[in-house]
């Protein structure tokens, strides 16, 4: 659509399609075997400047810290609709957030099962557009930082399974894909979720 187009479905935007393939997966999951946690990433953007906020601010969140409860990741997956994108999305932020709880280490909330599988599933729209410039607009310096992150998630033992989706998921899957072969997941576009 162009650009000044108003979605008015809430149920047709990035944000439900990946909301809704959160929820499919919550129902083939065990929970005896599967602990989930939720991270939301998405920055806050200065209407006036295009930019972040602040300098300081945090761009990503844990929402559900690790656990077995799935019906306690329900309710966070039905917040997050009703909260809605809040604007710029931060790779780096998000991936490093998600190593902290995945090797429940620093000031993590998690507390990861010793020698557990360390996966995190990144749904994504495809591009990253924090911590640096301005939201609408992915520099180079929001890709290499995503990239940076990666390399600490290899370190770390972390798998990422790259999720783009939208019709812009394979327009610059640069930073999604190289997430993934970095650490030696999956990159999947889904062009039409």
């Amino acid at each position: 659509y162009p650009e000044d187009v108003v979605c008015s479905d809430s149920e047709d935007t990035i944000l439900a399609a990946e909301v809704r393939a959160a929820r499919l997966l919550l129902e083939v999951l065990d929970p005896t075997h599967t602990q989930l946690g939720v991270i939301v990433f998405s920055g806050a953007v200065d209407p006036e400047t295009g930019e972040r906020v602040s300098p300081e601010q945090r761009d990503a969140l844990v929402k559900i810290p690790l656990t077995r409860d799935f019906k306690k990741v329900g309710v966070a997956l039905d917040e997050i609709i009703e909260d809605g994108p809040q604007g710029a999305t931060n790779f780096a932020a998000a991936i490093q957030l998600s190593v902290v709880e995945l090797a429940g280490i620093g000031r993590a909330y998690s507390k990861p099962k010793p020698g557990a599988r360390k996966v995190a599933l990144f749904l994504t729209d495809g591009v990253p557009t924090f911590p640096f410039g301005k939201a609408a607009i992915s520099d180079p310096e929001d890709i290499e930082t995503a990239l940076a992150a990666a390399r600490l998630a290899k370190a770390a033992g972390v798998n990422v399974n790259s999720f783009a989706l939208g019709q812009h998921a394979l327009a610059s899957p640069l930073a999604p894909s190289e997430v993934a072969r970095i650490t030696r997941g999956r990159f999947i576009p889904v062009r039409n979720p």
